[in-house]
């Protein structure tokens, strides 16, 4: 019987050992284990699957869901479609059609200022868009349309300034011959004199063919010439020479204190980055009225200028001021130079003579040739009404009686003209047969 007990004492004790082991029992209490020597083991066991369960699937499915779902589609759909398509859009669109229209105001077909500005009297029947009234001896403006600086393209008055550098380094009595690499770089659609290759003149007559008739051949032979001059060096071609002595014409220009005017050219074709504006038109016409030979050659109306072989061409001035039958003849008139282009317009710089002293009139971008002699004979008109030079008007033929120079000015003596010869040489074969310019044409630069 004891030996029953004990044996099933010790079974017991096994199924209580395997029993703790394996985490307990639910019904034997783990506080009523006697015979396990270990009774801290089952506490690791039962305290892993409570925490584990519990803490892992709490945390990890409320975390994850709540935090990922809730930044992602919240940032990423918000700021991507908000930025891309609100900044693209706007910028693009506004930008590219803003500055593709503006592109063409930087080169505009004519000059730009306000022309609403008139200082002296008004004068109404001014049809220029600029004009201006100046007296040389006062040195005052007694009319002005725009501003005095305001960009005005000259066209062919920029010869004025041509005439005066050059006869800085060419002598009167010079000898210039025209050859093909000179005739070469002259603009076919402009006014001519008739200066053909192989044709030799004196500087003097070469004046005469570019202030007079507004010849650009006269003005290209003259530059050229001079510009071999002032490079020192013969060699250079045609055009190399010519733009040597466009820059001279510029460093001229600012030694005068123009601080308006660039030209690109010798002769007033049209460029944007060649233009003047009145005030300094005022200074290189007063410097070209110092000048007696400049002087006396613009008031002709009409001039002989001949070539060494004998071969003489007589051409009559665009200026319809100084011919005595035009219907705008002034007998105060003492000429200076026109001008016709596109941009510029018509355009009139006009010297008169009122009691002993000289008057500049200056209109510009005029609607036609007649109406820039109007606005001028308006203006002499209406601020020197009844007045009678102290001098006769210029002679119209300049080669048969020596030009009179104002009683107020020195004078020097009358620079005459080779004889035309009874007969004119026929041209060489090889020269171009373009006409002379005869009288002022639209295309006048």
């Amino acid at each position: 019987m004891k030996t029953r007990i004990k044996a099933l004492a010790l079974l017991l004790a096994v199924i209580m050992t395997f029993s703790g082991a394996l985490g307990g029992s639910s019904l034997i209490p783990a506080e009523d284990i006697t015979l396990s020597t270990l009774p801290a083991q089952p506490s690791a066991p039962t305290t892993a699957p409570t925490t584990a369960p519990t803490t892992a699937p709490t945390t990890a499915p409320t975390t994850a869901p709540t935090t990922a779902p809730t930044t992602a589609p919240t940032t990423a759909p918000t700021t991507a479609p908000t930025t891309a398509p609100t900044t693209a859009p706007t910028t693009a669109p506004t930008t590219t059609p803003t500055t593709a229209p503006t592109a063409p105001t930087t080169t505009p077909p004519e000059p730009f200022s306000s022309t609403n500005i008139t200082i002296g009297t008004e004068v109404p029947g001014i049809s220029a868009r600029k004009a201006f009234v100046y007296d040389c001896k006062s040195k005052d403006y007694l009319y002005m349309k725009s501003e005095a600086d305001a960009k005005v393209y000259p066209a062919s008055i920029t010869k004025l300034l041509n005439a005066y550098t050059a006869l800085k380094y060419l002598r009167p009595e010079t000898v210039l011959t025209m050859t093909w690499d000179i005739r070469s770089i002259v603009p076919e659609d402009t006014s001519l004199a008739g200066i053909y290759v192989g044709n030799s003149l004196t500087a003097e007559n070469v004046l005469r063919a570019m202030l007079v008739p507004s010849g650009s051949d006269a003005a290209h032979l003259m530059a050229v010439s001079a510009g071999w001059v002032i490079a020192g060096d013969p060699s250079l071609s045609a055009q190399q020479a010519e733009d040597v002595f466009v820059e001279e014409m510029n460093r001229q220009a600012r030694s005068m204190g123009l601080i308006n005017t660039h030209f690109t050219n010798c002769d007033g074709y049209p460029d944007y980055y060649h233009y003047t504006c009145m005030a300094d038109l005022v200074t290189i016409a007063t410097a070209c009225l110092d000048t007696p030979l400049i002087r006396d050659t613009v008031r002709c109306a009409q001039t002989t200028f001949s070539c060494t072989d004998g071969r003489t061409q007589t051409a009559k001035t665009t200026n319809w001021l100084l011919r005595a039958g035009s219907a705008y003849y002034c007998e105060a008139a003492r000429g200076m130079k026109t001008g016709t282009t596109d941009a510029a317009g018509a355009c009139l710089l006009s010297a008169f003579e009122v009691n002993g002293r000289y008057v500049l009139i200056g209109v510009f971008q005029c609607t036609s040739t007649a109406a820039r002699y109007a606005n001028a004979l308006t203006l002499f008109n209406t601020f020197f009404p009844s007045q009678q030079p102290d001098t006769p008007p210029a002679p119209t033929d300049p080669t048969t009686t020596p030009t009179t120079v104002p009683t107020t000015t020195p004078t020097t003596a009358p620079t005459t003209v080779p004889t035309a010869p009874t007969t004119v040489p026929t041209a060489p074969t090889t020269t171009p047969t373009t006409a002379p310019a005869t009288g002022p044409t639209l295309n006048d630069i």
